[in-house]
């Protein structure tokens, strides 16, 4: 038995909320540690994960196996492609 949280994937046709994340470095910023494009991605990643929990966009579930004496708990989220997302921002609705 896999013991690890598992991903399920479906796609709806809804209107949500667009989370957008801004930093801005200066070369003065990066003078001790070079910060690679896969560091920034991450950093922005976890940035937005904890404003969707905040924002109470994730739904987070929990139930209960008496019988078995296991708990199940699922998070709920609803994310576009970054293509999708590219045509809100190229029609300037984000």
């Amino acid at each position: 038995m896999n013991n690890l949280p598992q991903i399920e994937i479906k796609s709806f046709d809804l209107i949500g909320k667009a989370l957008i994340c801004r930093w801005e470095l200066r070369d003065v910023d990066m003078i001790d540690h070079i910060i690679t494009e896969d560091e920034i991605k991450q950093r922005f990643a976890h940035k937005i994960a904890e404003a969707m929990i905040e924002l109470k966009l994730v739904e987070f579930t929990k139930s209960e196996d008496i019988i078995s004496g296991t708990a199940s708990f699922r998070a709920r989220a609803f994310v576009l492609p970054d293509v999708q997302v590219k045509t809100l921002r190229l029609e300037k609705l984000i």
